[in-house]
């Protein structure tokens, strides 16, 4: 039996600096309470829900693929050959009337170094090569989405 647990990132009401530190906290908490495997879910913004009336509202924003970036990179290395990430963006989610779930966002520079950073992380689980992983992400970087989570 295997204990695998939930994190989401970009809850709401929340500044984008507390979701990263509650996500970091949660992870943690997790792996030093036995938990045997930690899935990010990035928070995914769904028709019919009260969380698109607050996007809708202007009260929610999309979270930044960096922020998740930014999550994993304050994760000591050991826990991450079992964390995971789920729901990024990887699939279409589609609704009645042509709606569709939002997903994270990024500008159009880094988004395919963010989805080639997914693809080859969900790849292999080896700690070390994950963290080479976003540390090559973090300095090549093309643009400055990731400073604007920084701040």
């Amino acid at each position: 039996m295997k204990v695998i647990t939930n994190i989401i990132v970009g809850i709401p009401f929340l500044s984008e600096e507390k979701q990263i530190k509650n996500a970091v906290e949660s992870i943690r908490w997790c792996f030093n309470n036995d938990v045997d495997e930690v899935d990010l879910f990035p928070m995914n913004i769904k028709p019919y829900t009260l969380l698109r009336e607050l996007y809708e509202k202007k009260e929610y924003e999309t979270i930044s693929h960096w922020m998740l970036i930014e999550v994993l990179s304050k994760i000591p290395e050991n826990y991450l050959k079992d964390i995971y990430i789920a729901w990024y963006g990887n699939r279409d989610l589609e609704y009645d009337n042509d709606l569709k779930a939002i997903f994270p966002t990024s500008c159009a520079n880094c988004k395919y170094n963010l989805f080639k950073f997914y693809e080859l992380y969900l790849k292999n689980k080896d700690s070390a090569y994950r963290k080479s992983l976003i540390n090559d992400l973090i300095s090549n970087k093309e643009c400055n989405c990731y400073k604007e989570i920084l701040k």
